[in-house]
């Protein structure tokens, strides 16, 4: 079988013989069979040193440049200085800087290759040019030593590596903490198609808000405005909430839905606060009372509860959201379900859009049999380091749920926080429920009293505030315990 050197030889010389054309290869290989064993090891040594520095990465320029300084020069003055030598001129073999520095291969520089005998020897008219030739040929024979020594250090600097390689090689370590070109080309690569992903995001994007802008200024243009939510800033939230309404349209319900459920997390302090939470006192208080400050609507039902639970906030969180979560979300027994649907169809509503917010969000409708209308409930919770919050709402004007001709707003928060330094946790709970509201705003506290079976119109002024709390007082105090009573059987094992 042919060897890979001979192989790589004989290719060498089909390319040169291509290159030259056949006569002059044949006159250049009939010069190199007539040469001595001193001239034919030396040519043999430029071509393994031209091979190894192939083989360390040098490109055929970077080689051409090596040996094309003074190449032409060398030659002449060579020719001029040395006229005889163990390889006189008819022996000498064709130069490596003839044929790699030069780029071809024309008569002329077969002619400078091979000179012949007629060449004429350096005479008496040039002896004025034999001390610049002298000092040139030192010089170039000096850039010669000086390129040599550049060329054995880079030839040592291949070798170290060489050698480094192969030791981290050996010891099963990567071959180097550099990166490669295909690697570097890789990750760009990947980075152009991340932004150009992301670019056709943001794109659409931008277009589905361009279609949804004009949606939403033609239904602000059609909403009547309350001017109670711009003369009292300091109303309920339900004002601001209660005659919002979710569109169908399915992106605008997307964040309809995710900027109504995050409205009542945000304002989870602030109404605690209002309502002076969180108490002082440690235990278990539960109570309930009518709010007259704001001007419209007439009241605010408002229910708070707290309790001091010796567990930690994962214990009751787990427990809170068996008996609690669970079941609001829809998540029902067989048993359960059964027992609800003696009484209510439960119907979970936007599946799809709710998953795209977060799995720990629901809407669900409670339509009481035999009746038209329902209650729609929009819960939502949140998580933060020492505390996990449950907001919820209902929702009175819906594009996909017909609305009832009156309905109240309710906004409840459950918070379960982690008491500091203590291996105990507190349950928190507030619920505020406005009085009967309609398309076009909120009862006066005659129309409220008249619907709770109470005639006002007899009564002063002043006094129809506290004449409806005392009326309403035994509603108030059931819901208050009902809340208490159920978080109660939640919390009942660690109670």
């Amino acid at each position: 079988m042919e060897s890979g050197q001979r192989k790589k030889n004989r290719n060498a010389l089909t390319a040169a013989i291509k290159r030259l054309g056949e006569d002059e290869a044949a006159h250049l290989v009939a010069k190199f069979g007539s040469l001595n064993h001193s001239c034919k090891k030396d040519w043999a040594a430029g071509n393994h040193m031209i091979a190894a520095l192939l083989n360390d990465g040098f490109s055929h320029n970077q080689i051409r440049q090596l040996l094309h300084v003074g190449g032409t020069r060398i030659r002449r003055i060579t020719r001029e200085k040395s006229p005889t030598s163990s390889c006189s001129p008819q022996q000498r073999s064709p130069s490596h800087v003839e044929y790699i520095s030069s780029g071809h291969t024309d008569s002329e520089s077969l002619a400078a290759a091979s000179p012949s005998k007629d060449v004429p020897s350096p005479t008496g008219d040039d002896a004025d040019m034999d001390d610049d030739v002298e000092a040139e040929f030192d010089r170039l024979r000096a850039q010669v030593d000086t390129l040599e020594t550049y060329l054995a250090d880079l030839l040592t600097d291949q070798q170290r590596h060489h050698a480094h390689r192969r030791r981290r090689k050996k010891r099963g370590m990567p071959p180097s903490l550099q990166l490669s070109w295909e690697e570097v080309a890789s990750a760009m690569a990947e980075m152009h198609n991340a932004s150009a992903t992301e670019r056709r995001h943001l794109f659409a994007q931008t277009q589905t808000s361009r279609r949804l802008l004009p949606l939403l200024r033609a239904y602000a243009a059609t909403r009547p405005i309350h001017t109670c939510l711009v003369e009292d800033h300091e109303t309920s939230p339900q004002l601001a909430l209660g005659h919002v309404n979710v569109v169908a349209h399915p992106e605008a319900r997307k964040q309809g839905l995710d900027w109504l459920s995050k409205v009542v997390y945000h304002n989870t302090d602030r109404m605690f606060a209002r309502y002076h939470y969180p108490p002082t006192v440690a235990g278990r208080v539960s109570d309930a009372y009518f709010d007259f400050s704001s001007p419209a609507p007439p009241y605010v039902f408002v229910v708070r509860g707290h309790l001091d639970l010796p567990v930690s906030l994962s214990a009751a969180w787990s427990l809170f959201q068996d008996g609690f979560v669970r079941k609001q979300s829809g998540h029902f027994t067989p048993d359960e379900a059964a027992s609800i649907a003696k009484r209510f169809t439960v119907t979970r509503l936007d599946l799809d859009i709710r998953r795209e917010i977060t799995p720990e969000m629901w809407y669900l409708h409670h339509t009481p049999l035999g009746q038209e209308y329902g209650k729609k409930n929009l819960f939502r919770i949140f998580h933060e380091p020492d505390r996990v919050i449950v907001a919820g709402q209902t929702i009175f004007h819906d594009e996909l749920a017909p609305p009832p001709p009156t309905d109240t707003k309710h906004l409840v928060w459950y918070v379960l926080e982690q008491v500091p330094g203590e291996g105990r946790c507190r349950v928190r709970w507030m619920s505020m429920v406005s009085s009967t509201m309609t398309h076009d705003g909120f009862y006066s506290i005659d129309e409220e009293a008249t619907k709770n079976g109470l005639d006002l119109s007899e009564c002063p002024e002043d006094r129809k505030e506290a004449r409806l709390t005392q009326h309403l007082a035994p509603i108030a105090a059931g819901n208050s315990y009902n809340v208490d009573h159920y978080l109660g059987q939640v919390f009942a094992s660690v109670l």
